[in-house]
């Protein structure tokens, strides 16, 4: 396994994140990856996963009158954390190429489901600043503090899901919004 520059995914399939194409992109392996990541590097006070994330995102953009195209498009807006993981905007920063690398292959996600018109959308740039502060609020132990002044706010005891429950939202997420290609 030394030297190798390809990853293995759930599905079984090598691909190389770096020169990977639409065509190498498969839907489980998506919300496979994405059920088990972790937000906020894995310091929140419960598991929160980015498949979890993605679909409050998502139900933003709908909620605000978004496209089916566009609300598609949210919904995928973080699977190329499905091969590079969930870096912290903190360190991302200081890793010379990797936005590069990160938006070469999200476009080529996008591609794989058809809404890579909807790449930059400055309505999913504002439904993921908006959940992530709400997420902050809820589950980082200072945050909600710093947004609101108050101790903690809390979601309801059912919303945080364990890796298998945000893999089946994300799948019924994606089949509710008919998300092309999954």
């Amino acid at each position: 396994m030394q030297g190798t520059n390809w990853i293995e995914t759930a599905s079984g399939l090598c691909v190389n994140p770096f020169t990977m194409t639409w065509k190498r992109v498969r839907f489980a392996d998506i919300a496979h990856a994405l059920a088990n990541i972790c937000r906020f590097a894995g310091q929140s006070r419960l598991f929160y996963s980015v498949a979890q994330h993605s679909c409050a995102v998502a139900a933003w953009v709908e909620g605000a009158g978004g496209s089916l195209e566009l609300i598609q498009a949210a919904l995928l807006h973080d699977a190329a954390e499905a091969y590079l993981g969930d870096v912290p905007g903190p360190v991302k920063r200081h890793l010379s190429g990797f936005r590069k690398v990160e938006t070469r292959l999200q476009r080529e996600i996008l591609r794989a489901f058809d809404v890579e018109r909807c790449w930059n959308s400055e309505m999913i740039k504002e439904a993921d600043h908006r959940v992530l502060v709400w997420e902050c609020a809820s589950l980082l132990p200072g945050a909600a503090a710093r947004f609101f002044g108050k101790d903690k706010i809390a979601f309801p005891p059912d919303f945080v899901y364990a890796p298998a429950e945000a893999y089946g939202l994300f799948c019924d997420t994606a089949w509710k919004y008919r998300l092309k290609g999954m």
